[in-house]
């Protein structure tokens, strides 16, 4: 995804006890993360848990979970609600890695929770909702980049809206529509409008003034020097994840 950050939450290494790891920083409004799990081995069965905190230290909360993993196992999910620190927690022995992305959205689960109630989207599971609202950030990313520096800094309101409308629809069509519910047909209609907004920016046909590009830090993508500069505690640099087939991907 474009305006994205490297993250490594655990270097592929063998786990003997249950455990956590050490707490990642995200950077400023960034508050999701896409992450794959490597399982190499596991004794028995392994879990692994996604947590956020606001200091790093303490307040840890589960924000989502990987599948519970009996063997070499891999797996990609993305996770929202995130930050200002997240890190990994396990239950179970093997030997495992995380590592993936930190994104900003620029609408998140409670722009979303908005436009639709939480229950109505009660039989979706979190990281399906996150990766709408990751999805729906990455549509608005693709228009505005066409005629205005990226990444941004503030946005207003009105593409708040439009990417809460995007992913509401998408989170509808994953749980299942009915061609016959009139409610379901005006979430499309704005679904529609949503991305027909999104078609004027990238023309340049509005310019909402709230559009900020980014002047000194903030989501962007790493350079090998960035990754370097930024390498974690004990010497592992973020990984750049590349979601191959490659079991070297962690290496």
């Amino acid at each position: 995804m474009a305006e994205a950050t490297s993250i490594t939450l655990r270097a592929i290494a063998a786990a003997v006890a249950d455990g956590s790891g050490a707490a990642q920083p995200m950077g400023d409004r960034r508050s999701a993360v896409d992450l794959q799990l490597v399982v190499t081995a596991v004794d028995a069965t392994l879990d692994v848990f996604v947590e956020t905190s606001p200091d790093g230290t303490s307040g840890w909360v589960e924000v989502g979970s990987f599948d519970q993993a009996a063997g070499p196992f891999r797996q990609r999910r993305v996770f929202a609600g995130c930050g200002p620190y997240v890190r990994v927690r396990w239950e179970g022995t093997g030997s495992f890695g995380v590592a993936g992305s930190a994104h900003t959205l620029y609408a998140d689960l409670d722009d979303l929770f908005s436009e639709i109630p939480p229950e109505a989207l009660s039989d979706l599971e979190r990281h399906v909702i996150a990766k709408q609202l990751l999805s729906a950030t990455t549509d608005a990313e693709d228009a505005i980049a066409m005629t205005r520096p990226m990444p941004l800094t503030t946005w207003p309101t009105s593409l708040v809206t439009r990417c809460a409308q995007i992913a509401k629809w998408r989170c509808l069509a994953a749980r299942g529509i009915d061609p016959d519910s009139t409610e379901d047909k005006l979430v499309k209609d704005a679904y529609d409008e949503a991305q027909a907004w999104l078609d004027k920016l990238a023309k340049d046909r509005l310019r909402p003034p709230a559009l900020q590009p980014e002047t000194s830090m903030g989501a962007r993508s790493e350079t090998a020097q960035d990754a370097a500069a930024n390498a974690t505690p004990g010497g592992a640099a973020p990984c750049i994840p590349r979601f191959t087939n490659n079991w070297g991907d962690f290496g």
